[in-house]
């Protein structure tokens, strides 16, 4: 069975659905996630995608997806800044 647990932003599902999409795991359910990522920005961060080419992504998610993450490391250092809280 596939769930769909939609939220306007993603860190309502960390902070109050995890128990949920355990027990869903548990009993072998596929959950996905429909939100705004803004876990970066809880966490003092922004990342900027606006500059990353869709074949660049494809490429770094293709060897990500082989366990080959250099790429995607380098990607997310480059668009990754750490933003003042204050």
């Amino acid at each position: 069975m596939k769930v769909l647990l939609t939220a306007t932003v993603q860190s309502h599902i960390c902070q109050f659905h995890k128990p949920l999409v355990e027990v869903l795991h548990k009993h072998g359910c596929e959950v996905h996630v429909a939100a705004r990522d803004n876990l970066a920005e809880k966490n003092g961060y922004s990342v900027d995608f606006s500059q990353v080419t869709s074949d660049e992504m494809i490429r770094a998610s293709a060897e990500a997806f082989a366990c080959q993450y250099d790429s995607m490391n380098q990607l997310f250092q480059r668009i990754t800044k750490k933003v003042d809280m204050n």
